[in-house]
């Protein structure tokens, strides 16, 4: 859901939400921008059927993530020309990517 964020601010022209996105993927990540190691704590956590710990420190890691992904695109939707005739689309993107954030920012929730 952050690609997606970063492909609309993109193509919106939304240089300094796009810089924002970009270092916090970067930041929580490191070079692993796939995230292929969180992937494969979600399946052994899906096989065993309840949180591993590494699945639980990479949820932890990715909380300060999260909140500025919230922070971004909650501040993108509300800036967001409701007239524009791609706002339909951007704007349903940024609304999953930003439940997604909040869900990983908000583990109880």
């Amino acid at each position: 859901s952050d690609f997606m964020s970063l492909a609309v601010f993109a193509k919106a022209g939304q240089p300094y939400y796009f810089i924002a996105t970009l270092i916090s993927i970067f930041a929580s990540s490191g070079l692993d921008l796939i995230q292929w190691s969180k992937i494969e704590s979600a399946m052994e956590t899906l096989e065993r059927g309840l949180p591993t710990r590494t699945y639980l420190k990479h949820i932890a890691a990715n909380a300060p993530e999260a909140g500025v992904n919230v922070f971004v695109n909650s501040m993108a939707l509300t800036n967001m020309a409701k007239h524009s005739t791609v706002w339909c689309f951007d704007g349903m993107v940024l609304g999953v990517s930003l439940a997604f954030s909040l869900f990983i920012a908000l583990p109880g929730a």
